[in-house]
């Protein structure tokens, strides 16, 4: 698991779906909540969460193929009739940001996990700079080398079926569709691991035991008893400008889309 201490810039949407900076975020002063807390959420925030990964969702594919400029999903055209899917062809692809064909594209991460505390379930997505950093090594570097669509979506690589039962702590984006429409999928844009996940726990701990005390309900705890939700302190990845691909839920079971056309436009 790479140390990576740097803060990451995180990412939001526009009307428009373009990709803009979002007000950096000092996740040193973001408070630790549980599922169950975010789940019923009444205000647009960052916050973070101490889980342990329960799920690989294959519903949605593990990857898409991403423009290696921008990073945004690219769709596969047609060329003459058929799709050129030779790794030495070179298959042509459009890209929606650039606005051009390309054929530089690879693999990029867009995993949807299941994970689990004390208090309830709920789901995340991760990005390509996010996965990579749990996951341990790029995606193209588990690809097989075809640009077929995927055939069965519930074989994963080993490296990525190896996250479950892992704990990690997550530092999340509650956005409007979560507030509003109640949706349980969560955008990850900060990581911790390893020893600062200890660190984070000790720490959420005493800070709630003080809030316990500080509210008057000191009285009502148990001594014995463990508190269910834990915290954290020190940033883990970064992510990249280029990370935020298409974000809408049509990318369900697939990496690519054929775009027919009788002849390419040059770029």
């Amino acid at each position: 698991m790479p140390q990576n201490d740097t803060a990451i810039t995180p990412f939001d949407q526009n009307s428009n779906s373009k990709a803009i900076k979002a007000p950096k975020v000092d996740w040193n002063e973001v408070d630790v909540k549980s599922i169950s807390e975010i789940l019923v959420a009444m205000k647009i925030e960052s916050c973070k969460i101490i889980v342990s990964i329960e799920t690989v969702d294959t519903d949605w594919g593990w990857f898409y193929f991403g423009h290696d400029r921008c990073n945004k999903r690219a769709e596969q055209i047609v060329r003459n009739g058929s799709a050129n899917l030779s790794v030495a062809d070179k298959p042509l692809w459009y890209c929606k940001r650039c606005r051009c064909n390309v054929t530089n594209v690879s693999p990029k991460y867009k995993l949807h996990i299941g994970v689990q505390d004390n208090s309830g379930t709920c789901k995340l997505m991760l990005l390509d700079t996010e996965a990579e950093a749990i996951v341990g090594c790029k995606a193209v570097e588990l690809w097989d080398g075809s640009y077929d669509e995927i055939e069965d979506p519930e074989v994963l690589p080993e490296p990525i079926r190896e996250l479950v039962g892992q704990s990690f702590c997550f530092g999340v984006f509650l956005e409007n569709d979560n507030v509003t429409n109640g949706s349980d999928i969560f955008m990850v844009s900060q990581i911790w691991s390893g020893d600062k996940l200890l660190k984070a726990e000790s720490h959420f701990v005493v800070s709630r035991e003080s809030s316990m005390i500080s509210g008057g309900e000191v009285s009502k705890s148990d001594p014995n008893s463990q508190t269910t939700s834990e915290g954290c302190s020190t940033p883990f990845s970064k992510r990249k400008d280029g990370d935020l691909p298409d974000m809408s839920s049509s990318s369900k079971k697939l990496c690519t889309k054929i775009v027919k056309v009788e002849k390419s436009k040059k770029d």
